[in-house]
């Protein structure tokens, strides 16, 4: 697995922010010494597949001026014609006043103005998803900058880097290491434990059922592009990945809607974090079989629906015999012998309740559920009913005499 930037967009700052001054509102005037700057959003280049969210659109933005004190001067929420768009690039006009400083934050697609004042209350607020794959206006992105200045002249930028709050996880299935026999056929790919929500300014992290979603982003094929909330430090919500795949091979099989699943946790390390902003390239590399893991344990596989494959006559033979003849206190066996082994068998309840209902025996059926001990407590006639369902689709009746 390989982890790098997701990828950086640098807001290239021609700083134009307003000063809510009693003097830049007078008679409709600017104060002397304000400045406009203009804000460039640079997004950059990134091909995407177009079930994919667009990573580099941004619909609309929420702009907030803190001064060097830390209150909040001004607040814009900018969103279709305020926002140019031009060469890949996205920017918009502010003003600033010369010898000032100011903090600027940034967040682009959240899609509404939050009710925000203060700047303790910007770095609590938390972006929510109505689902995993809420992404029509974009992805959300977040940036600041400390101790901005007026532009001096024209056409001067200050950089400011927004970060997606979202990962991606690219996902490929190489099947040239398994046998010839093998074939592996990926019906579905799934995030488990993909978070809700995240702060904008924080680090994200699910900290229970109410954090993640039933069911995360899903694709039903690879290779996939896959998007999630960061997740860091979560414990047993960390992230991860669940590949699920139809199996066939000369020795076992997955039946119709059964399926073998292949889970791998997305990040590494301690806490097995899953960064915003960062892209993780995954390739499930499955060897011989197919059902070995990857020989570093990174990633398991259930395979409680595969079956095995059997070839040969499919029988099933009564033991000790279809005809039993016992006494009062005797303990007597029954079971049948099926092939093959794996196929649905199930013995009669309604019989069994019947006879112990008048006190003929008491009895205890086998693990495997293949055979039965009766208990004999009185004298007369019971009857036990096996059956094996297909390939087998046959059936046995015992008949246990119990002499008096």
């Amino acid at each position: 697995m390989k982890c790098s930037d997701f990828l950086t967009i640098r807001a290239l700052a021609t700083v134009l922010l307003i000063a809510g001054t009693a003097a830049c509102a007078e008679n409709g005037k600017e104060a002397e010494g304000a400045a406009e700057t203009l804000i460039c959003l640079d997004t950059g280049d990134f091909v995407t597949r177009s079930s994919d969210p667009d990573e580099n659109r941004i619909s609309d933005l929420n702009v907030f001026l803190f001064n060097s004190a830390g209150r909040l001067e001004e607040r814009l929420y900018l969103e279709g014609g305020q926002i140019t768009h031009e060469g890949g690039a996205h920017s918009f006009g502010l003003k600033l006043i010369r010898g000032l400083k100011y903090s600027v934050y940034v967040c682009a697609n959240l899609g509404y103005e939050p009710e925000i004042r203060t700047l303790e209350e910007l770095l609590a607020f938390r972006y929510w998803l109505s689902r995993p794959d809420d992404f029509s206006r974009g992805i959300v992105m977040c940036g600041f900058r400390d101790g901005i200045g007026a532009a001096e002249k024209s056409g001067e930028a200050v950089r400011i880097k927004l970060r997606r709050v979202m990962s991606k996880v690219s996902i490929e299935i190489d099947n040239r290491k398994l046998d010839p026999d093998v074939n592996i056929e990926v019906t579905g790919v799934k995030v488990g434990n993909c978070p809700r929500s995240v702060p904008l300014f924080g680090t994200g992290c699910a900290k229970g059922t109410d954090d993640i979603f039933p069911l995360g982003f899903t694709k039903d094929a690879l290779p996939a592009e896959m998007y999630l909330l960061e997740n860091v430090d979560a414990g047993k919500y960390a992230s991860f990945i669940e590949v699920e795949a139809r199996y066939d091979s000369e020795e076992k099989y997955t039946e119709d809607g059964d399926r073998i699943y292949y889970r791998f946790h997305i990040g590494e390390g301690e806490g097995l974090p899953v960064e915003r902003n960062h892209h993780y390239r995954v390739t499930l590399l499955p060897e011989g079989d197919g059902l070995g893991g990857d020989g570093e344990s990174s990633w398991r596989i259930d395979k409680e629906d595969l079956s095995t494959r059997y070839t040969g006559e499919p029988y099933l033979i009564p033991h000790p015999a279809k005809y039993i003849e016992c006494r009062i206190g005797d303990s007597v066996h029954l079971w049948c012998e099926v092939y093959p082994p794996n196929v649905k068998f199930s013995i009669n309840r309604d019989n069994l309740e019947n006879d112990t209902s008048i006190g003929l025996y008491d009895y205890v059926i086998d693990p495997d559920g293949h055979g039965i001990t009766l208990y004999m407590k009185k004298g007369g006639t019971g009857h036990v009913y096996m059956e094996a369902g297909p390939p087998v689709e046959e059936a046995s009746l015992f008949v246990i005499v119990c002499e008096p």
